[in-house]
């Protein structure tokens, strides 16, 4: 009671809720871990995530996905808990899920560690947004060969996050447009040819 909410996603069978004072609560099918509090408990009622509270850690974003969560926090870390299968919430572990959340290292292109501003759960995949603009995709997204030819995102992304090469949300480009050839036409007196 007498908590004000700020933000909420829903994810596949849970939710999280952020307060005005960084705080994270869920509720819902604790199933893969999702709900952050320790265990697999299913949870009628939003409850605050005590990893945050007892680490002084305060969270300005948050995503829900299928059975997954992640969070970034004022200093721009991202937490992630859930399911871990195919690397999809970006923690290299052996584990086929984490209940409390974990920190998530990501690096820039040059190797050093960079800060989150925003952070995406999907199915099968998560996104990071870094705060240089870069992209990072965690987790693996079933394309046409063609489209992920050179890219290298599907195998490297399992382990930890991948910067999505050529994608800065700060710095876009105009999209290519389709050249359009116009015909002259060559008046002749009342006859026009090309």
């Amino acid at each position: 009671q007498g908590v004000k909410i700020v933000g909420a996603s829903a994810g596949h069978r849970h939710s999280v809720f952020l307060d005005a004072f960084g705080g994270v609560y869920t509720c819902g099918d604790g199933s893969g871990g999702a709900l952050g509090h320790g265990n697999l408990d299913k949870q009628d009622v939003p409850v605050k995530v005590m990893y945050f509270v007892e680490n002084n850690i305060h969270i300005m974003q948050i995503s829900a996905g299928v059975d997954i969560s992640m969070a970034v926090s004022t200093t721009g870390e991202v937490y992630a808990w859930g399911n871990t299968k195919n690397g999809v919430i970006g923690l290299n572990t052996d584990k086929t899920f984490v209940s409390i959340p974990h920190k998530v290292t990501v690096t820039s292109s040059c190797g050093s560690e960079i800060k989150a501003v925003d952070v995406e759960c999907g199915y099968v995949h998560s996104v990071i947004v870094a705060v240089d603009g870069s992209l990072h995709m965690c987790g693996v997204v079933d394309t046409d060969e063609e489209d992920t030819a050179g890219q290298g995102l599907s195998d490297e992304s399992k382990i930890r996050p991948v910067q999505v090469p050529d994608f800065n949300i700060w710095h876009r480009v105009p999209e290519p447009r389709e050249e359009k050839t116009t015909v002259k036409w060559k008046k002749y007196g009342k006859y026009e040819l090309k």
